[in-house]
Parts: structure tokens; sequence; C-alpha cells
């Protein structure tokens, strides 16, 4: 039996803000065991400020939840999403639009 860990992957907390186009938003990815020894990565989404959504998706291994997570930030931050901190994520003080 292999012991995973969620710690090779850690949070990724992504937001995209533009006051111009009224855009504020969270994108939160991370990795977590589930019971039957799979990992999900979990993802939560929404306007910076509110709750959001979440969905996760079950992987057979920490190497392909990792490559998976990894996929994902890569989309995000083409379209526009920054930051790789979890101060970034909404819970982590990024409900005030940061200013560049």
């Amino acid at each position: 039996m292999t012991q995973t860990s969620s710690t090779d992957c850690p949070l990724l907390g992504l937001r995209r803000v533009d006051p111009e186009r009224n855009i504020a938003r969270f994108y939160v990815l991370s990795l977590q065991p589930t019971l039957f020894g799979d990992i999900d990565v979990v993802r939560a989404w929404g306007r910076i400020g509110t709750t959001g959504r979440q969905k996760s998706d079950s992987y057979g291994s920490v190497h392909a939840a990792c490559s998976a997570l990894a996929k994902l930030a890569l989309a995000k931050r083409r379209r526009g999403y920054c930051g790789n901190h979890p101060e970034d994520s909404p819970t982590g003080g990024a409900s005030a639009p940061a200013s560049s």
C-alpha cells in the first residue's frame, strides 16, 4: 500500500481581476486523498466575494492528479488568471481587487 500526500502538489489559488470589464473571479485547485486510495483534484471557482461552485475529479495516482492539476492551471492562465499562492484564494484576502 502506498502512502499519498497532498503536499506533493500544493494548493493553487488563481484570480482574474479587470475592473474595466467588471471581472473579479477566483479559481482554486487542490489535491485531496479519498477514503478509497484515489486522489481528487478539487476545483472551486466563482466571483470574488462569493462562495462559488466546486467540482472534484478522481485519479488513481498522485502523478496523474498533479498532471491534471497542471493542465487545468495552464488553461486558466491562458485565459488571464494569475497568482499561485494560497493568499490569492478568496478565503485568503483576495476579496479586494489588487491595484496594478
